[in-house]
């Protein structure tokens, strides 16, 4: 997620998966008599919120059963759709229309199914904070230390993630021809996940138990 904003930053000046900075600049432009960029701030939140409700339609028709493998497809499309626009018209910056669509998607597939925000930190932030408090008060519950590792774990890759992706943004590469489907390429990514998150995967199987057997024999 963090390499994504990274590249999403890069081109557009603005997020299609993060409101609360479209909100902002949005109505900054609005109180300043601005109307540069307005109607694409305006949009690009329309599209998210209608790619958030979208998918949550999709998941109440199918019950929660299947509806991640059903929008993968529809991320790549719109990640892949991005590109073509892009290229075909490199000074425009409509086409993160797109990808806001599938931000919404995305998001809501994150508060739904993972009970996670991936790409927006400041509710993990408030989460160790006061799990952090809780812990020097009266200690934390393993539930609460399982959660906090994991908030833990979510800041850091998407730490790692934004200085991975500032750090390949700056590099000269010799895949220069990548670029060109940048964001295709996010949303293969993405739409795989999708598919695996669904994917039935074995349980681990319990360690027997053997001290019957070890009773049974001193006996």
């Amino acid at each position: 997620a963090g390499w994504y904003d990274v590249s999403l930053f890069q081109q557009y000046k603005a997020y299609a998966n993060m409101m609360t900075g479209n909100t902002l600049n949005l109505f900054l432009k609005v109180g300043n008599g601005d109307s540069s960029d307005a109607l694409l701030l305006a949009g690009t939140i329309a599209n998210f919120a209608g790619g958030f409700t979208a998918f949550k339609c999709l998941d109440g028709v199918l019950k929660g059963k299947g509806s991640c493998t059903a929008a993968a497809p529809v991320v790549f499309a719109l990640f892949a759709l991005a590109d073509r626009f892009r290229r075909a018209r490199p000074k425009s910056r409509n086409h993160m229309l797109l990808l806001a669509v599938a931000g919404g998607i995305i998001n809501c597939i994150s508060a739904d199914k993972a009970k996670q925000a991936t790409n927006m930190m400041t509710g993990h932030y408030q989460k160790l904070s006061g799990d952090l408090a809780e812990y020097l008060l009266k200690g934390l519950t393993p539930e609460k230390r399982a959660s906090a590792s994991l908030s833990c774990r979510v800041v850091a890759t998407f730490c790692a993630g934004v200085t991975l992706g500032m750090a390949a943004w700056n590099v000269k590469h010799p895949f220069e021809a990548l670029s060109k489907h940048r964001f295709a390429i996010f949303g293969g990514v993405y739409a795989g996940i999708l598919v695996l998150h669904e994917l039935p995967f074995p349980e681990a199987h319990p360690t027997p138990d053997r001290s019957r057997e070890t009773d049974a024999l001193s006996t």
